[in-house]
């Protein structure tokens, strides 16, 4: 009997000595998570870039952003303010850039998918939310898109091209954006209620400043796996991912009549499909 109450208490002592840090990481973990909520759009929402429509008004924003570069964990020199909704056909982004020098926004323009040297925002989605895989869409202030996937947490690959349509505008207060991601375009599970994982990066080039929502501070390992959550979406009924693309292909075949070309002169047509 003592000998079992001993090695109890030794299980016990290193219990509580294990215990501690373990519940103190994942309590940390799960304060930093953030959260945005969507709405439905009940009237639809015009791509225009002028944030008007009546969704955006019941939109609550989010502003808490954090600087990267130049000044790590620094408040961001200029308020950034991003709205989602959304109705069965996709899902949308409304993005007010704010900026002091509206006349100093770099809008140069670029070959999608490459490096910009510009101001944009980059949204950076997790449908599945497997803290894995995902997608992500930018857009510059003169309107480049870009866009690619994301697998193994921070591997990416830009040769995706998705379809999608955005939208943007300079103002007198900075520079708008509004992007619209049909459901189509993306990938994930049938569910009554979704929770997406979601990142928002912004760049504003003459400062060489980056500011993100969810923090990932230089030297730290993930990308995917540190995302914050959308959530608000549900009952929606997206379309069939089917995609057919019909073809027609002719050749022509010049050659004099031999036994080997019978034929000779010739113009050869096959009609098909892929689906």
């Amino acid at each position: 009997m003592t000998r079992l109450t001993g090695m109890a208490g030794c299980l016990l002592l290193l219990t509580l000595l294990i215990w501690p840090p373990y519940v103190q990481a994942h309590n940390d973990r799960t304060a930093e998570d953030k959260v945005i909520h969507a709405v439905r759009a009940q009237d639809g929402i015009s791509i225009d870039a002028r944030l008007d429509d009546a969704a955006w008004a019941y939109a609550s924003p989010i502003r808490d952003f954090t600087q990267r570069e130049p000044i790590q964990d620094a408040p961001p020199t200029e308020t950034t303010e991003i709205r989602i909704a959304y109705d069965d056909e996709a899902v949308y982004f409304g993005i007010m850039m704010y900026d002091s020098e509206p006349d100093k926004i770099v809008k140069r323009l670029a070959r999608r998918d490459r490096p910009w040297d510009a101001d944009y925002i980059s949204i950076s989605i997790d449908p599945y939310h497997d803290h894995r895989t995902g997608f992500y869409f930018t857009v510059s202030a003169s309107g480049i898109e870009g866009d690619g996937l994301m697998y193994n947490d921070t591997r990416r690959d830009s040769d995706w091209d998705g379809v999608w349509d955005s939208s943007v505008r300079i103002t007198e207060e900075g520079w708008v954006a509004e992007v619209k991601i049909p459901y189509h375009t993306i990938r994930f599970i049938r569910q009554e209620i979704y929770t997406w994982g979601v990142n928002f990066q912004r760049s504003i080039f003459r400062k060489n400043e980056r500011d993100y929502w969810m923090m990932i501070r230089r030297g730290e390992n993930g990308w995917v796996s540190r995302f914050g959550h959308i959530e608000g979406i549900e009952n929606i009924s997206p379309p069939m991912r089917l995609q057919a693309i019909p073809y027609l292909l002719s050749s022509g075949q010049i050659a004099p009549v031999s036994p080997r070309t019978p034929e000779g002169n010739a113009v050869h047509q096959r009609l098909g499909g892929n689906l």
